[in-house]
């Protein structure tokens, strides 16, 4: 397969021309080509698809371990999987709950329409700060016997575990997560910048979980958690940029003061993400969505987010002034040199043809895993799980 587009975003800089995709892979990238091709996006932009490793769930479907069979767990995920695709992302971490990672791991091989997994991320339980306006949950005691099982569940696909450094006796998870080469996130953690840098060093925390949110901020005589991310220019930062759960300027900061080379979009969204104007149950509470932004408890609390990376995207690009070609490393490449994962990311010769297709206004038109069209926005709609909205929906 041959298409053509005049801004081809690849990783030596935006070109006119033509990629080349044969069994899924990206064959040959040419120059100014005035051949005959199999799709012409001439207008439009091709861009590396997304990848997202901090994301919960969709449109109703959860990654958290329920009542219901293994069979039916499984076919949410599915549907999770088919619903990303229409957001753009080609490759995915499901965030899901320490006790899903089998469920989520027996869907990974197999053959579905939408993004695909390229690691299991677990966040918590193990959390100690429940963050601005929140109410801290209970969490169960950390054995190395629930860490090992953990692994054994994932097979291989557990890559990252988000939690908190001063949860009494957290060495039984993060030694065993160590042992068995299972990244480390310092998440929704109080230290001060002292005790975040000694945990980092301590723990060997790779990576800070949603920078900025749920843990310590940045003041004038102790720069925090926020502050010990930041200046470490060994970890890799999560950063949701829908300007509600960091504003502008505190994006704009981040940008100035860390490498590019070091951040990492992502969604943080939830099974609430994109269901329909109301309030809905949430763990004895509620949860009010607007739809289209923000998800706010019932104590006041920003939880997970109804915007997605592509609206990242969008914010860094039109709002402060990132350009295409700096942008693609930390929606898609950066993840993928944190985590290990080969052969994706950008767009080059011997990669996958994982990307998007993008109008002007950085909207999805189409979107490819392996050279293989997974959404188009003229025929694909994201599917709701009108279930849940009917058992959770209070108005």
């Amino acid at each position: 397969m041959i298409i053509r587009s005049d801004r081809i975003y690849t990783s030596d800089g935006c070109i006119n021309g033509v990629l080349e995709i044969e069994n899924g892979m990206i064959k040959e990238i040419r120059k100014g080509s005035s051949e005959e091709v199999d799709h012409d996006f001439t207008g439009n932009i091709i861009y590396p698809g997304l990848i997202d490793t901090h994301n919960h769930g969709n449109y109703g479907y959860a990654l958290r371990n329920t009542n219901q069979s293994m069979e039916e767990r499984m076919e949410l995920v599915e549907c999770y999987l088919k619903n990303l695709a229409s957001f753009g992302i080609t490759g995915v971490f499901p965030t899901c709950s320490y006790d899903n990672v089998s469920c989520v791991e027996s869907v990974t091989h197999k053959k579905i329409r939408g993004s695909k997994i390229l690691g299991i991320h677990v966040e918590g339980p193990w959390l100690a700060r429940a963050g601005e306006k929140g109410t801290a949950a209970a969490y169960p005691q950390p054995t190395k016997e629930m860490a090992e099982q953990m692994v054994r569940d994932g097979k291989g696909m557990l890559k990252l575990v988000a939690l908190s450094p001063e949860v009494k006796n957290i060495e039984n998870i993060t030694d065993v997560m160590h042992e068995n080469h299972v990244a480390l996130s310092m998440a929704h953690t109080s230290f001060n910048f002292q005790q975040a840098t000694d945990a980092i060093n301590n723990f060997h925390f790779v990576t800070a979980t949603h920078v900025g949110n749920g843990m310590s901020g940045i003041h004038h005589r102790d720069v925090g958690a926020l502050g010990a991310a930041l200046l470490n220019q060994d970890i890799y930062c999560e950063i949701i940029c829908d300007f509600i759960h960091l504003c502008k300027e505190m994006v704009e900061i981040i940008f100035k003061v860390k490498s590019h080379d070091k951040l990492m979009l992502i969604s943080d969204n939830s099974e609430f993400t994109r269901l329909p104007k109301g309030r809905y149950k949430l763990d004895g509470g509620y949860i009010d969505s607007d739809g289209v932004n923000t998800l706010i408890t019932n104590t006041g609390k920003i939880q997970g987010s109804n915007r997605t990376i592509l609206n990242g995207l969008q914010n860094i690009v039109k709002e402060i002034g990132i350009s295409l070609e700096e942008a693609w490393k930390m929606t898609s490449y950066n993840v993928c040199t944190h985590y290990g994962i080969e052969k994706r990311g950008k767009l080059e010769q011997g990669y996958y043809a994982d990307f998007v297709v993008m109008n002007q206004n950085l909207e999805i038109e189409k979107t490819f895993l392996e050279g293989i069209e997974i959404y188009d926005s003229k025929k694909d709609q994201p599917k709701i799980n009108e279930l849940f909205v009917k058992e959770n929906m209070i108005k």
